[in-house]
């Protein structure tokens, strides 16, 4: 069976229900006058190595993001989506 990221998306009036603690580090993550301060989502796996190949594919996204800006998106895309293919598989047959 394959395996499901879940995701929810977190409007702001809902940020302001979560603990201090998390709430803190959605502030330090942007500046205080960022738009993106309202605009988050929460994604979730019940693997420990998919969520590491999630982090890993976002953090290979904003590398590729920042230093090509919109210049080939979907070729980006579709090269993060062969990565976190290549670790999930990789992750589930190492178990």
């Amino acid at each position: 069976m394959a395996e499901t990221l879940e995701r929810i998306q977190l409007p702001p009036g809902e940020i302001n229900n979560l603990p201090e603690s998390v709430r803190d580090k959605i502030k330090a993550a942007f500046p205080p006058d960022s738009e993106a301060n309202g605009n988050w989502v929460l994604v979730g796996t019940e693997n420990a190595d998919t969520a590491k190949a999630v982090n890993r594919a976002m953090d290979l996204y904003f590398l590729m993001f920042s230093t090509k800006r919109n210049a080939g998106r979907e070729h980006d895309i579709n090269q993060l989506i062969e990565i976190f293919s290549d670790n999930t598989l990789s992750s589930k047959n190492n178990v």
